[in-house]
């Protein structure tokens, strides 16, 4: 409701919607200041003439005026009230304000005064009661209503200790250890303790009761529906468990006790009740239940060794145990029965992979020998398709009252996804060793390559700069072109060089979204035009009109710029450069061919390691940075695509990358 405070008549409408329901508060026609009729007609002069508070409201309870007795009760000046609705001077948690405003509506609607009272909040934060009487009239010739209000504090014997009343009550009531809440039928928030608050995650009153109860708090299996049949039904829900989400979409399981509130009517005003947080009772619940589980079908697979303590020997014991028990989630884990099992040694054994099988034997016997009661081994079994998964086995030495052995209880746990974690890990550490020392030998590669030409730019500029060396027209403009021609390599190979650094770091923003493949390689071809003109070279562009794929502009267009430059660079005059494009349903391919000088076989390897720098020397003599096909294998990595090349030397050379259709990227 937007109100502008200097022109409050222009701000009364007539309210057009139903009530929704009936006044709770006692609505009376008693003998006040005014009677309930249309023709009471004020101006802002005489609301001033009474000594009781009075504010002037319009048909959507928006206050458009008051009088000073207003002014110096609640302490908020005319400019601080007008434009605000009436409500706003409600004490916050001490009135139905929802019902206050719908008795607003329905005076204007029925042309009915009604009486109430009406907890208000001073400005400097004291809180005390008020009987307020609404009256329909007319202000400035516009449906008004007026709010009279009598303190009424004396009477309820709260007087001046009220605030300090109301700051103990607040406190106790934000800081209890239970949340508390009150809803609308239709599941609006009007009241929520801070404990409440903190509890679903979230920073304030405001921000938690802006939320939909129905999408934003209940979890899958539980409705808001069912609980207001529960609550409806029998005016109550005690010890109702549920799980709820947080703001953040984790679950927090609570214990509810709620109770429903009706008119006079028997209308639903609101339902208001407390939540206790029992998430961790129940994850100790859910622990307990996995432990069971653990033993009665669980991941563990659970076995008892069958042994004869008389004719049991240590070295050879493959002969005289066997499976008493084992569990039947074998299946589940190994797909074999327990009948396959039982009873049956040697069938187990031959499933242990041989390269183990020497070793837990061993190491067996020195456990046993040494008297220990129980042992741990790692070691791969090999499941009935023939697939070996590594597992964890802690293993009991059951002993008689002779020390003699008579049972071993063996528990087994696949840590098959440890095992390929742990060899992810060495194989990541390899990596990184390899990739470290290509780096050393990339950087030392760059020192050179930054620093050998400058010996000869620098001895083409002295020439340029020194008087005496007497230099014809056309040889001072062979030099310059020369120098030129340099300068561009090396700024090249240093523009390159921050790209590259700048990716290494993380710093280069990566943005991909679905763009059209078709024209950003035309328009880098029409951007390299004059290179095509200038050795008059054939383009040719097999090309769909659109292709559409998942990748970030400024990197692919870097990609294109790259090896149609290189391509460009190494064809001679009068060659042809091919652009073709294969799709699949997953990814798009590029492919870019030349007829240019082509690369022998020993030298493609090098095209994309950092270690080499591999570079050539294009058909006109032009110079190359040996980075640019570098960045552009991490641009298109970047994109979880590929990149590679097929050359024949002397015949031309072709390169491929790929990009994703999807938004399938790292």
């Amino acid at each position: 409701m937007s109100i502008n405070k200097n022109e409050p008549n222009k701000h009364l409408s007539h309210f057009n919607s139903e009530t929704t329901s009936n006044a709770k508060n006692q609505n009376r026609t008693d003998d006040a200041s005014f009677s309930s009729h249309e023709s009471i007609i004020l101006n802002p002069d005489v609301i001033n003439a009474f000594n009781e508070a009075m504010y002037i409201l319009n048909t959507e309870g928006g206050i458009v005026q008051l009088n000073n007795s207003a002014e110096q009760m609640n302490g908020y000046s005319r400019d601080e009230s007008i434009g605000n609705a009436f409500l706003f001077l409600s004490a916050p948690g001490r009135n139905n304000d929802t019902l206050i405003q719908e008795n607003i509506f329905k005076s204007f609607k029925e042309n009915k005064q009604f009486t109430v009272e009406y907890w208000t909040r001073h400005k400097s934060g004291k809180v005390f009661l008020l009987e307020v009487m609404f009256t329909k009239a007319k202000y400035l010739g516009n449906d008004a209503l007026i709010a009279v209000c009598k303190n009424n504090s004396a009477i309820k014997g709260v007087g001046e200790n009220l605030s300090e009343s109301e700051i103990g009550y607040r406190n106790l009531y934000d800081n209890s250890p239970i949340g508390i809440y009150r809803t609308t039928p239709d599941g609006k928030i009007i009241l929520a303790n801070n404990t409440l608050i903190k509890m679903f995650g979230y920073n304030s009153f405001e921000e938690i009761a802006n939320q939909n109860l129905e999408t934003n708090f209940f979890t899958k299996g539980y409705s808001r529906e069912e609980f207001k049949d529960k609550i409806e039904i029998n005016g109550e829900v005690n010890g109702f468990e549920l799980a709820l989400s947080r703001k953040d979409g984790t679950p927090v399981w609570v214990r509810e006790n709620a109770r429903v509130y009706k008119d006079d009517a028997g209308n639903v005003i609101y339902y208001e009740g407390t939540l206790e947080d029992i998430s961790e009772r129940k994850l100790a619940e859910e622990a307990l239940r996995d432990e069971r589980l653990l033993f009665i079908g669980g991941p563990v697979i659970i076995i008892k060794w069958k042994i004869d303590p008389q004719t049991y020997n240590i070295q050879n014991s493959h002969n005289n145990i066997s499976i008493e028990y084992i569990s039947p989630n074998v299946s589940q884990a190994l797909g074999y029965t327990q009948e396959e099992l039982t009873n049956n040694m040697l069938q187990f054994y031959s499933l242990i992979h041989p390269n183990d099988v020497e070793r837990i034997s061993r190491e067996a016997r020195i456990f046993v020998a040494g008297g220990e009661s129980w042992y741990q081994q790692e070691y791969r079994i090999r499941d009935k398709s023939g697939k070996y998964r590594w597992y964890f086995d802690f293993t009991r030495i059951i002993r008689n009252s002779e020390g003699q052995i008579v049972n071993y209880h063996g528990y087994l746990f696949d840590i098959s996804d440890r095992k390929e974690a742990e060899e992810a890990l060495v194989r990541s550490e390899k990596q990184l060793r390899e990739l470290n020392t290509m780096k050393d030998k990339f950087f030392s590669v760059i020192a050179h390559d930054l620093r050998s030409p400058f010996q000869g730019l620098l001895g083409m500029a002295s020439i340029l700069a020194d008087d005496e060396f007497e230099l014809d027209e056309t040889e001072r403009k062979e030099f310059t072109k020369k120098l030129h021609e340099g300068l561009k390599t090396q700024f090249a190979l240093l523009d390159n060089l921050l790209t590259w650094s700048r990716l290494q770091r993380g710093v280069v923003e990566f943005v991909p979204s679905f763009n059209d493949l078709t024209g950003d390689i035309l328009e880098t071809c029409a951007i390299l035009n004059n290179s095509f003109e200038k050795k008059r070279i054939k383009l040719v562009t097999e090309l769909p009109s659109r292709l559409i794929a998942f990748y970030d502009k400024n990197m692919i267009a870097t990609v294109l710029r790259n090896l149609l430059s290189n391509a460009v660079k190494f064809t001679k005059e009068e060659g042809t450069i091919t652009v073709t494009s294969n799709e699949t349903s997953e990814e798009i391919r590029i492919c870019i061919k030349d007829t240019g000088v082509g690369i022998q076989q020993e030298n493609i390897l090098k095209l994309f390691r950092i270690d080499t720098m591999f570079s050539m020397r294009g058909t006109n003599d032009e110079g190359g940075t040996g980075l640019g096909l570098i960045l552009c294998k991490e641009f298109i990595e970047k994109h979880s695509g590929k990149i590679w090349a097929e050359s024949q030397f002397e015949k031309g050379s072709t390169f491929y990358f790929t990009i994703p259709k999807k938004s399938e990227v790292k």
